[in-house]
C-alpha cells in the first residue's frame, strides 16, 4: 500500500469534564415538582451535556449541548415515598464522561410530631422530672 500526500499525525490531549455538581432540595412530597441545578466545566471549555437518573427508574437521556459552567436547570417529580439517589455525569464534543455526581434526597420530607416537640421542651426545662417520668412508666436501665 502505497500512502500519497504528508502523513500527518494529529495528537490531541483532551480530558474529561468534572463531575457535576447537583443542587436542589434534599426533601420534599411525592407528586410535587421540584428544581435541580447540574453545573460541570469541561478543561477545554468544550460544550457539555448532561445524563441525568432520577433514582425512580426514570432518567432524561443526555441533554445538551451547554455551555462549560453552565448551569442547567430542570424539574423533577417522584410519584411515590421513598429515598431517592440522583445521579448524573456530563461528557464533552469528544464523548470524553466525567465521574458520576449524586444527591441523596428523601420524600416525604420527615415532619416532627407536636407532641413530641412539647415533650422535648418540657424536659429541657424540667430535667429532674426524667427520672420521675422512668418510675411512673416503670422503665428500668
Amino acid at each position: 500500500m502505497v500512502l500519497c500526500g504528508d502523513p500527518t499525525l494529529f495528537i490531541i490531549d483532551n480530558k474529561h469534564p468534572t463531575k457535576p455538581f447537583i443542587n436542589g432540595p434534599l426533601a420534599g412530597k411525592p407528586r410535587t415538582k421540584y428544581q435541580y441545578s447540574f453545573t460541570a466545566t469541561d478543561p477545554e471549555e468544550d460544550n457539555i451535556y448532561y445524563y441525568i437518573d432520577w433514582g425512580d427508574q426514570t432518567n432524561s437521556g443526555w441533554i445538551g449541548p451547554f455551555e462549560s459552567g453552565e448551569e442547567k436547570k430542570i424539574e423533577h417529580s417522584w410519584a411515590l415515598k421513598g429515598k431517592y439517589t440522583i445521579r448524573t455525569r456530563s461528557k464533552d464534543n469528544n464523548n470524553l464522561l466525567s465521574p458520576w455526581g449524586a444527591l441523596e434526597i428523601t420524600m416525604p420530607r420527615i415532619k416532627i410530631k407536636t407532641y413530641n416537640l412539647f415533650l422535648l421542651q418540657f424536659l429541657k426545662q424540667f430535667p429532674n422530672a426524667i427520672p420521675i417520668l422512668r418510675y411512673l412508666l416503670g422503665i428500668k436501665i
